[in-house]
């Protein structure tokens, strides 16, 4: 529990075991002015009816905010998931984009590359097979030589 829960509690406990203890003096009726009238009244009934009613008006309150602010919260939580998904799809999208805009580049380098070759008076023997872009083979490097002692 926070501190000022217990606090309030600790209040409001205290404040019931002073009554309890002095319950006589709290049910004694008294004359009390009322700005127009004068009403007999156990002064320590009505504080202490007063303070209960303050009491709930103060746990209304709470319980308003605590809503209101789960309600946001919720709302909150909606948009941003949302916010989520158009980011998600965005970056999806920028992908594709960047993937096609990959792909045109390639299929351009292999275009200027076979007009470079054509224009050169280099021969490429007929029964070379083509090898498939992507998939050219990198010799392997000789293992290097090991000292010997």
């Amino acid at each position: 529990m926070k501190i000022r829960t217990i606090l309030v509690i600790s209040i409001f406990f205290l404040v019931l075991l002073i009554a309890g203890f002095n319950w006589e003096a709290f049910s004694e009726p008294i004359p009390i002015f009322l700005l127009f009238t004068t009403v007999n009244l156990p002064i320590g009934l009505s504080m202490l009816a007063v303070l209960a009613i303050l009491g709930a008006v103060m746990l209304a309150l709470i319980g308003k905010t605590q809503t209101v602010a789960l309600f946001e919260h919720r709302s909150l939580t909606k948009q941003l998931s949302e916010a989520q998904k158009l980011a998600n799809k965005e970056e999806e999208s920028r992908f594709r984009d960047l993937k096609n805009l990959l792909g045109e580049e390639i299929e351009y380098m292999h275009r200027k590359l076979d007009m470079i070759i054509e224009h050169m008076d280099i021969e490429i023997p007929q029964d070379a097979e083509p090898v498939p872009h992507g998939e050219a083979e990198i010799p392997a490097e000789s293992p290097p030589k090991q000292l010997e002692e």
